[in-house]
């Protein structure tokens, strides 16, 4: 008997299973090609459609002009996939993929951090929004936005306009949070969302 794990599922099986099952699309994987036409091509046959992409932001701890270069570069190539979300992460000191817990080695943002990031994101979100996409923020297990009172701080320092929650029942319900509760609490600012079997 072969196990596999998911490093040793292709890409064009993976895409394939997804509309065997009935799937009429997915976010970007780490799979897929970098190339959107290529990709486009991979998902026109199969009758599937990209919605969204993560995006590493590091609006914390590096200029925010650089931040936006990368930014841009992204919502081309979303645009390209006919994409109409963006999902970054502030991953600033983050401890995701590390041997460390993520709950005692989380980063915490100071005062003026906090501002930093929302200044940054209000402005990635209007970037997004003219360039007709959605910005869905998504906190994250290791990160400075992982908590239900750490994602009400960040949402009361966004602006409602630009910047949506990227809503993930998973993440709140491992950070030991409940996920219907915070659900109620943020579904105004939804913009995309997460479902785990939890």
């Amino acid at each position: 008997m072969i196990f596999l794990s998911w490093g040793d599922i292709p890409f064009e099986q993976c895409i394939s299973e997804m509309a065997l099952a009935g799937y009429r699309g997915s976010e970007v994987g780490n799979k897929y090609p970098e190339d959107p036409s290529k990709l486009n091509e991979y998902l026109q046959i199969r009758g599937l459609q990209i919605c969204n992409k993560w995006f590493s932001c590091y609006l914390v701890s590096l200029p925010i002009e650089e931040v936006i270069k990368s930014f841009r570069a992204d919502l081309v190539y979303l645009k390209t996939l006919g994409a109409d979300v963006i999902g970054p992460s502030e991953q600033t000191r983050s401890c995701q993929g590390e041997p460390v817990s993520v709950f005692s080695e989380k980063p915490t943002f100071t005062n003026d951090e906090f501002k930093r990031l929302a200044t940054g994101m209000n402005e990635l979100g209007r970037i997004a929004r003219n360039e007709g996409l959605r910005l869905a923020y998504h906190y994250h297990m290791g990160t400075g936005i992982q908590t239900v009172e750490e994602t009400k701080r960040f949402l009361n320092d966004t602006n409602p306009e630009d910047v949506f929650l990227l809503y993930d029942s998973g993440h709140f319900a491992f950070s030991g949070e409940d996920p219907a509760a915070a659900l109620e609490m943020f579904v105004s600012r939804v913009g995309h969302v997460h479902l785990k079997d939890v």
